[in-house]
């Protein structure tokens, strides 16, 4: 069965939602063995890693206060 892309998403997974890239940017993922397009995926920017990070620190806050057990 041939590797099938259609059905999996290709933008950016930032607080929870899928989202696109800033600047609009895509990478073409390719097959190396046959150099066939697979996919083409969004292109994070700065922006939209700062904008991971910070999301990832407010749920790692929250996580927290949820799970006063555990400590990192």
């Amino acid at each position: 069965m041939p590797f099938e892309s259609a059905n999996l998403p290709t933008n950016l997974f930032i607080d929870g939602q899928w989202v696109e890239c800033s600047e609009g940017g895509r990478i073409d993922v390719m097959n190396p063995s046959n150099n066939e397009k697979l996919a083409d995926v969004a292109d994070a920017s700065i922006s939209d890693g700062m904008a991971a990070v910070e999301a990832a620190s407010a749920a790692a806050d929250a996580w927290k206060k949820n799970n006063s057990a555990l400590s990192f």
